[in-house]
């Protein structure tokens, strides 16, 4: 059974919590979904651990489980959070983008840690909310293109510098000077 080794990702030795994340990560698949009901917790070590243990597995349906984590009020639980959305690539796109647009300050920072941690995967979808109607989206998504650095987003930052938004502007020329270099 895995709850014996979720239950070790809380343990007050380290070297025993340290053992038991790559035993269940080798496990693997079979422990995805007591480590996805393990992100909701009350220890934030058991969050935090079944999170970086999720990452390591790499099974898509952990996403949803791990978004929920990025308002998480631990730091190291958001953090690790971050990090497991950002190995799972591809499948944390698009909830990423949504949580990026449209959480509260903590989900939308931790959302775009990792969506910069993905890269240039993640600057396609990035390049639709250069669109969105809130300047505040407009302004970050800019930032984070910049910060990413892939000159296939230099057209679309192009376009922005002409936005209605001052603050918008200015964050899409320091993306393009940021890529540009």
């Amino acid at each position: 059974s895995t709850d014996p080794l979720i239950q070790a990702l809380a343990h007050s030795r380290e070297e025993i919590r340290q053992r038991a994340g790559p035993a269940l990560a080798a496990i693997g698949s079979p422990a995805v979904e007591k480590l996805t009901r393990a992100l909701g917790d009350g220890n934030p070590r058991i969050r935090s651990g079944s999170a970086g243990v999720l990452g390591r597995i790499g099974d898509p349906g952990a996403v949803p489980g791990l978004m929920a984590l990025l308002g998480d009020s631990e730091r190291e639980v958001r953090r690790e959070a971050v990090q497991a959305l950002a190995s799972l690539g591809d499948p944390s796109i698009a909830p990423l983008a949504r949580a990026f647009r449209e959480g509260d300050q903590v989900v939308r920072y931790t959302a775009m840690e990792s969506l910069w941690l993905i890269g240039k995967p993640a600057v396609h979808p990035l390049l639709e909310l250069l669109g969105d109607r809130n300047p505040e989206v407009r302004k970050r998504t800019a930032l984070l293109l910049g910060e990413i650095g892939d000159s296939s987003a230099i057209d679309s930052l192009s376009r922005v510098i002409t936005d209605d938004q001052p603050a918008v502007r200015r964050e899409a020329f320091e993306a393009l000077e940021k890529i540009k270099r």
